[in-house]
């Protein structure tokens, strides 16, 4: 096979760059720089260079070392990190709910429908967090969460606030390498829908609030789904927990007051989440807030947003709630006789921590055939990971005696103890 070696090629007169056309075989490496065009290539030994605004087509064989992609059939690629396992937000459909599905009145800091999805709350005015049906089209969505507000605070005082946080856990959040010099940029994609339209405020701060970013982000439509994309760059500053505790806090303000007020676009060593041009979604009762697809990422630009299967994503969360009782349900005895007795829960998954009973002062003790207990304490709840199982230690209050054929505890169906059950090892 004949081959044609040459010193160099030059571009023609234009805008053009180099044309190899026809080629058929070219032998060692092919540095090729932005513009250069080659067609009818059959073999090719390697290539070098940066491709932007190049094509290379007809190439049946080619030893491309490293290359970086921008998108792949129109969709966005991710410039680090795997493909997989990229969202840090959990629950970011909005599709579980283990505590409620029905609207709940937002009374003060706290989780209340939606998994994971902690709120902030401190204002004059009053609000209902809701689960919704109303999605984007098309973007693969069946809930939202709504905030709807249901009586006005026209005047949000320094220290009152209202917002939609979500923690990371420190494991989880490591990857960012936060608070060394390799941090790593983040982000940040969501679908967001207002009544209300113009600047709201996006915000990162770390554990002991001493590091913090804030983004605004304009609704420019209302009540009009707009997927919102947004990067922060990595903090090499500060200190950003890489353990069970909270790696990060991600805030969507809602209403902010000046005391968490500060400027945008940079990091600050207080804790601030809001600029001076956020919005005050409490001002109007007609005025409601709906979010799903939320997404937070490793790299320099969004990706579209990972739907997880729904049994993956239900594992997730009770990693931080469960409910280990439910109506009928009679968990076995440990242990039987004296003034105490002992029940251990089998958990679906590993809690992060030790929980705590979220619900269920009204548990009732089965005390034999025919006979219950009800005036009872739990003054204790240990929790192994190796057994992965919560074990609980009843006493009786105020009564003399001591418990008898002890057969368990359960979950009653009557009003007053029908939400029982529930453990929490929430951020």
């Amino acid at each position: 096979m004949s081959a044609i070696n040459v010193n160099s090629i030059t571009g023609r007169t234009g805008s053009h760059g180099p044309v190899l056309t026809g080629v058929t075989t070219i032998t060692g490496k092919l540095n090729a720089d932005s513009g250069v065009s080659v067609t009818g290539v059959v073999t090719a030994t390697s290539f070098d260079g940066t491709f932007s605004g190049s094509t290379i087509t007809g190439v049946s064989t080619a030893g491309i070392t490293s290359a970086y992609l921008n998108t792949i059939n129109d969709l966005t690629y991710p410039t680090t990190g795997p493909l997989s396992n990229r969202n840090l937000i959990i629950n970011g459909a909005m599709t579980v709910m283990q505590r409620t599905d029905t609207s709940t009145a937002i009374t003060a800091d706290g989780y209340y429908v939606q998994d994971r999805m902690h709120m902030f709350f401190n204002c004059d005015g009053g609000a209902n967090l809701e689960s919704s049906t109303d999605v984007p089209a098309g973007a693969g969505f069946s809930k939202s969460l709504k905030w709807d507000v249901t009586s006005s605070d026209t005047s949000i005082a320094a220290d009152q606030y209202a917002a939609i946080d979500y923690r990371i856990e420190g494991q989880d959040h490591a990857q960012l390498c936060y608070g060394t010099a390799q941090a790593k940029t983040t982000a940040i994609s969501f679908w967001a829908k207002s009544t209300l339209t113009g600047p709201f405020c996006y915000s990162i701060r770390n554990d002991g609030a001493s590091r913090a970013f804030i983004r605004e982000f304009s609704l420019t439509a209302a009540n009009t789904w707009e997927r919102i994309t947004l990067t922060i760059p990595g903090d090499t500053s500060g200190t950003w927990l890489t353990d069970k505790n909270v790696g990060a806090y991600h805030q969507i303000s809602l209403s902010s007051g000046s005391s968490f007020q500060s400027t945008a676009g940079s990091w600050h060593t207080s804790n601030v989440v809001a600029t001076t041009n956020q919005v005050n979604l409490m001002a109007d009762a007609a005025n409601d807030f709906y979010l799903t697809g939320w997404q937070v990422e490793a790299g320099e630009r969004s990706t579209p947003f990972e739907h997880r299967p729904a049994a993956t994503e239900l594992a997730l969360c009770q990693r931080y709630y469960q409910r280990l009782l439910v109506n009928g349900f009679v968990a076995n005895c440990s242990s039987t006789g004296g003034t105490t007795a002992y029940f251990s829960l089998p958990c679906s998954v590993p809690f992060r921590v030790t929980p705590t009973l979220d619900k269920g002062d009204a548990l009732a003790v089965s005390d034999g055939p025919g006979s219950t207990e009800d005036n009872l304490n739990i003054n204790q709840i240990t929790y192994g990971t190796q057994g992965n199982a919560v074990r609980l230690r009843f006493s009786r209050i105020g009564s003399s005696g001591t418990f008898k054929q002890t057969r368990g505890i359960y979950n009653s169906t009557t009003a007053s103890r029908g939400d029982n059950g529930y453990f929490t090892a929430e951020l």
